[in-house]
């Protein structure tokens, strides 16, 4: 009944949201339009390749299987590959900045320690697709530059992790045999995507669309612009708390909190507070006749027993394993893209950088993530030379994004987490710039 209820909302918010968007047509007509360059478009090809979009048979995660949707990715590759080196010429040293080399001296070294591993041509795909991204993004910001939009491909990013929730709610009310993958939690499933995705990602995914829509919902000034992110905040929201990820609703709750404590619209505040305990109430009051606090506790619990739990679903035991074989290849670890093959799924991205490639490439992909969760942040004001405050906004998706390196490890190569962190990084750095030529030119 209560996951019912959840979804159902959900998808009465995807319909009055395809409403808005259809009575808005011609509008969006001019925002199809920035994005009309084949460098940008890039960005779209590298997410949709990510997707399983055609059934498998068997494990649908077993990366080792050649079939039409590894081919759809390698397809998307191939393209991107075709595009960014006919454009190389482009590129200069200015545009590849300090984490953009960083992030490319880690895949190299994943590029060098792949024939380490027993599936070397998949590993070195995987490692060859990283520093392709990583190029993509230092051309990104030339052309981003000459076009002054700041946040293009950081929109892609939402609107793609928004659509991918949106297929999530429409496949748990009328496909559950494809997204429901059963449990013993509170409501007796939890909600993976459609194409198919795990309930850990779909749950990051969710996340980061509540907190980008909630951002801009608040900053918002007219009821025809809260509108459309007030919908996709809530249909976001119902997949986020079916998928029932922890470690991304804790991520989405800190930022959350984060953005209604520095809003000026102080109402929001109580707003969101409000919302929070009445969704938490009414789902745990509806679902059963236990008292709200064992549902709350059970909902967390996923199912899981507590044994379980108190390991972190057994990762504290992976890391500690994870250390010991560490120090056995501390230079070149044991081939990127050998964690969850090869060697133990630590299922932690820092764990799982020090076992793929050793010393040698965690220390560049470590200055990789320090320049984004701690310098980007300190220096957000250059977010804000747009008409929107992007710095609140990002600082919050950051939040929940360094929660996932804790407890994920999708970062440490080519991703829906490691698209979106570079994409912050062209923004970061056109922002930048853009700022500077403002202040330089003559009032």
């Amino acid at each position: 009944m209560g996951a019912n209820i959840i979804l159902y909302t959900g998808l009465f918010s995807i319909v009055l949201l395809w409403m808005w968007l259809i009575s808005r047509w011609r509008s969006l007509k001019d925002i199809v339009k920035t994005i009309r360059h084949r460098l940008i478009l890039s960005w779209l090809l590298l997410y949709i390749g990510m997707g399983i979009w055609i059934p498998r048979e068997g494990d649908i995660y077993d990366v080792t299987t050649i079939d039409a949707s590894a081919i759809i990715q390698v397809i998307s590759i191939l393209v991107v590959s075709f595009i960014v080196f006919g454009s190389i010429r482009q590129l200069s040293a200015r545009y590849y900045r300090l984490p953009l080399i960083c992030m490319s001296l880690y895949a190299g070294v994943g590029i060098v320690t792949s024939p380490l591993t027993t599936t070397f041509l998949l590993n070195l795909f995987k490692a060859y697709s990283v520093l392709l991204t990583v190029v993509l993004a230092a051309l990104t910001i030339r052309v981003e530059l000459k076009n002054c939009h700041q946040y293009v491909v950081y929109n892609i990013s939402y609107v793609y992790f928004g659509f991918m929730c949106m297929l999530a709610v429409i496949g748990g009310v009328f496909f559950p045999d494809i997204t429901h993958r059963p449990n013993n939690g509170v409501f007796g499933f939890m909600l993976e995507g459609m194409p198919k995705l795990n309930s850990n990602s779909l749950g990051y995914m969710s996340g980061i669309a509540v907190v980008i829509s909630y951002a801009r919902f608040l900053r918002a000034k007219k009821l025809s612009s809260e509108y459309p992110y007030l919908l996709v905040l809530i249909f976001s929201t119902s997949s986020l708390i079916m998928a029932q990820s922890r470690t991304s609703i804790a991520g989405t709750f800190l930022g959350l909190v984060f953005l209604s404590f520095l809003t000026r619209r102080k109402a929001m505040m109580r707003l969101f507070i409000l919302l929070t305990l009445g969704v938490v109430s009414i789902t745990a009051v509806i679902t059963s006749d236990r008292g709200i606090g064992q549902k709350i506790v059970k909902y967390l619990e996923r199912g899981v027993s507590k044994e379980k739990l108190e390991t972190l679903s057994g990762r504290t035991l992976a890391w500690e394993y994870s250390w010991k074989r560490f120090q056995e290849s501390p230079f070149i670890g044991y081939g990127f893209y050998s964690t969850g093959k090869t060697e133990i799924a630590p299922h932690s991205a820092y764990f799982t950088t020090l076992l793929n490639v050793g010393i040698s490439g965690f220390v560049p992909w470590l200055v990789f993530i320090a320049f984004l969760f701690i310098y980007i942040p300190a220096r957000g004001y250059y977010f804000d030379n747009d008409r929107y405050q992007y710095r609140h906004e990002i600082t919050a998706v950051l939040i929940l994004q360094f929660l996932r390196t804790v407890t994920g490890q999708d970062v440490t190569i080519h991703s829906y987490s490691t698209m979106l962190m570079l994409s912050i990084i062209v923004s970061f750095y056109v922002a930048k710039r853009l700022r500077r030529k403002q202040m330089m030119s003559p009032a």
